[in-house]
């Protein structure tokens, strides 16, 4: 993200517009921080068995079909 900053700050544009899209970029960086929050919570035991018994299940009856 400072790449980014540091990028738009090169840029030759009127002020209203860098800090707009400083604005824009701080607010992405909150909403990726909130998907990496996410992607690093653990997926509870119970929900993995599940959707593995119901994949065997499925893959068990598709030749049935």
């Amino acid at each position: 993200m400072y790449d980014i900053g540091c990028a738009i700050n090169d840029l030759p544009m009127h002020f209203m517009r860098r800090n707009q899209m400083d604005l824009d970029v701080a607010h992405f960086e909150d909403i990726s921080g909130g998907c990496e929050r996410i992607f690093g919570t653990p997926v509870p035991l119970v929900y993995s068995r599940h959707t593995a018994r119901y994949l065997t299940a499925y893959l068990l009856m598709l030749p049935l079909g």
